[in-house]
């Protein structure tokens, strides 16, 4: 199994989260098994409330919706739910999204790599 481990703010002017996504799609469609975790400000990426910016060429929430659709495991902090992001306290996509630390680390053990972006 990947773990992708997502920290960096989705539409943050870089292509980082893009990049990431992107890999774990072809992951996907290469049969490998991927799950990813969002932390810090990358929590904004699987809230409910969070739109495109008109500034940005690719809908990032958009490729998680068809990421989650292709049956990878996606999971959002439940510290950084009320902390981090620009969507403070907002609810993830849906309640199911909802981590924590300790299935963080259940992941990365189990894991034959960790990618962080």
């Amino acid at each position: 199994m990947t773990l992708f481990i997502l920290s960096t703010k989705p539409y943050d002017g870089s292509d980082n989260i893009y990049g990431a996504l992107r890999l774990v799609k072809k992951l996907v469609e290469m049969k490998q098994e991927v799950k990813i975790f969002c932390i810090s400000d990358a929590v904004d990426l699987v809230r409910a409330i969070a739109k495109k910016p008109d500034s940005y060429d690719i809908d990032l929430q958009a490729m998680i919706k068809e990421i989650l659709t292709l049956g990878v495991q996606i999971k959002a902090c439940g510290t950084s739910l009320k902390r981090s992001g620009d969507y403070k306290n907002e609810p993830y996509l849906n309640e199911d999204i909802r981590g924590s630390l300790d299935l963080l680390g259940e992941w990365t053990i189990s894991a034959k790599r960790v990618l962080t972006y």
